[in-house]
């Protein structure tokens, strides 16, 4: 069985600005959670494409935010995006639409400061 890990993973190839966060410079620890799945399931999805850890993280952390449990800023933290706008590609790519709230816009440029950019 292969094991999935939902944590800080390195970079893969995205149509959108992409930047893994290291725990020690984004200033919280990471639990890692890991997946069993089928040898050839996930052989199969393998062949499909991409990292499996990343579509694993991904399609987490997408459900989570839809359902109100997680915000923008806390998605773009966990996805390792370093802005709002590269959040926003990887939203729009998976078909969800939002405008930016002034709370949105306050919380990315504390972040952006507390990462020193």
């Amino acid at each position: 069985m292969y094991g999935l890990v939902a944590a800080p993973l390195p970079p893969v190839q995205l149509p959108f600005a992409y930047r893994p966060l290291e725990p020690a410079i984004a200033g919280f620890l990471a639990m890692q959670v890991t997946v069993d799945i089928p040898d050839d399931l996930a052989e199969r999805l393998k062949r499909a494409g991409g990292d499996l850890s990343r579509r694993a993280l991904e399609a987490f952390a997408l459900e989570e935010y839809r359902r109100g449990l997680l915000t923008r800023s806390e998605l773009r933290r966990l996805l390792g995006f370093g802005t709002l706008d590269a959040l926003d590609g990887f939203l729009k790519a998976h078909g969800i639409y939002e405008d930016h709230s002034l709370d949105d816009l306050a919380s990315e440029r504390r972040d952006l400061k507390r990462l020193e950019f």
